[in-house]
C-alpha cells in the first residue's frame, strides 16, 4: 500500500466539509507538508479565480527550495463560453507563475466538460499542453450515465493515443446533495473503464471517511476512500 499511497492524496481544505478560508487552508497545507505523513500528501486544490487572492495571503510561503504544488480547478461552463473561461483560467495561472516563479509548481488542471461538447477536449488539451498542464476531465453525469462516462473516457483515450501530455478522468463521488453521489455501479463502471482504456483516474468529493456508511446530514450512503482505493487496486 505504501507505493500506492505515495503522494496520492490532494488537499482540498477550501471545500466541504472543512470549507476553510483561503489563508487558513494554505497554512494548514504548509503545516501538513512538514508532518510525518507528508509522503501521502500531494497537491493543494485551488480554483483558478482564487489564485490572485492566494498570492496576497501566502506569498511568503513560496520559496525556491521547496515549491508548493497545485492542481488548478477550471471554471468550466457551457459549450458556448467554455473556451472563454479556459483562457481566463490560463491567464490567472500565467500571472501566478510569473509572480512566484520557482516557488510554485502548477502542473495539473481539472475541469468538467460541457455535456454536449466533447469535441472541445482536443482543443482544450492542446491549450493546456502549451502551458505544461496535465488535464483531468470530469464528465457531466446524466440519466444515461454509462454513456456519458464511457464517451468521456473514450475521448480521453483517443487523445492520449496521439502522444504528448496524457489526460486523465475525474470522477465526482459526492457533494452537498444526495443526487451528487454516484451509485456503487457507477463508481465501479468508471474504474473498470479507466482500467480498460489505460488512463489515470482521480476521485473527488464525498470521500471524507474510510468506509462506506450512511450519512445522516445528506441522507445517503457515502463512499469510503478505503473502498475506492481497494476497488482500484483490485481492478
Amino acid at each position: 500500500m505504501i507505493p500506492f499511497l505515495h503522494h496520492l492524496i490532494d488537499y482540498a481544505g477550501l471545500f466541504p466539509p472543512a470549507t476553510l478560508p483561503l489563508g487558513e487552508a494554505i497554512q494548514h497545507y504548509a503545516r501538513y507538508r512538514q508532518s510525518a505523513e507528508r509522503w501521502m500528501l500531494s497537491r493543494f486544490i485551488i480554483p483558478a479565480p482564487k489564485l490572485a487572492a492566494l498570492s496576497e495571503v501566502a506569498a511568503e510561503l513560496f520559496t525556491e527550495n521547496d515549491p508548493f504544488v497545485f492542481s488548478v480547478l477550471g471554471r468550466g461552463g457551457t459549450s458556448s463560453d467554455f473556451l472563454e473561461g479556459l483562457q481566463a483560467d490560463l491567464q490567472a495561472i500565467d500571472a501566478f507563475r510569473q509572480r512566484h516563479a520557482s516557488g510554485v509548481r502548477l502542473d495539473v488542471f481539472e475541469v468538467r466538460l460541457p455535456a454536449d461538447a466533447l469535441a472541445l477536449l482536443e482543443q482544450t488539451s492542446d491549450l493546456l499542453a502549451a502551458q505544461q498542464l496535465r488535464p483531468f476531465y470530469e464528465a457531466t453525469i446524466s440519466a444515461s450515465w454509462e454513456q456519458s462516462i464511457g464517451e468521456t473516457i473514450a475521448a480521453i483515450a483517443a487523445h492520449n493515443q496521439r502522444g504528448g501530455p496524457q489526460a486523465g478522468f475525474k470522477l465526482r463521488c459526492g457533494g452537498t446533495e444526495a443526487a451528487a453521489f454516484p451509485s456503487p455501479q457507477q463508481v465501479a463502471y468508471a474504474i473498470a473503464a479507466c482500467r480498460d482504456a489505460d488512463i489515470a483516474m482521480k476521485a473527488t468529493a464525498g470521500l471524507h471517511h474510510p468506509l462506506r456508511h450512511h450519512n445522516e446530514s445528506v441522507q445517503v450512503k457515502m463512499h469510503g476512500f478505503v473502498n475506492v482505493f481497494a476497488a482500484s487496486l483490485l481492478a
